[in-house]
């Protein structure tokens, strides 16, 4: 009983994230970053008068991470819903840990490449 209500949560957590992405790929909604989050009251007014492109690289950043985030939840979710059918579900934990490799990376050359997503 409780593996399914830890899928039931996984899965609704990997929705929420899936449907943010897409908000962020339409550049709708706020941007759940660092620079935005952690900002003070004088950066979030700088910020706000940045350029659309930058804005722009911002939403992108954003959705793509958020999109990853939705995958690893659903491969989690789908692990969880097969060993509830005592099914073998190991590679599914291997292509979580492919994902957040493939993301870490991401954000760390996204870093590097001039500060856009930081």
């Amino acid at each position: 009983m409780g593996l399914i209500i830890v899928a039931i949560i996984l899965g609704l957590i990997a929705l929420s994230c899936f449907v943010y992405s897409i908000f962020a790929f339409q550049e709708r909604g706020p941007i759940l970053d660092n620079k935005y989050l952690l900002a003070t009251d004088e950066e979030r007014r700088q910020i706000a008068r940045q350029s659309p492109e930058v804005t722009k690289k911002d939403y992108h950043a954003t959705a793509i991470v958020f999109l990853g985030l939705s995958i690893m939840f659903l491969l989690i979710c789908t692990s969880c819903i097969l060993n509830i059918f005592n099914l073998n579900s190991q590679v599914l934990y291997i292509l979580v840990g492919i994902c957040a490799v493939i993301l870490i990376i991401y954000c760390i050359v996204m870093r590097i490449r001039g500060g856009e997503y930081s």
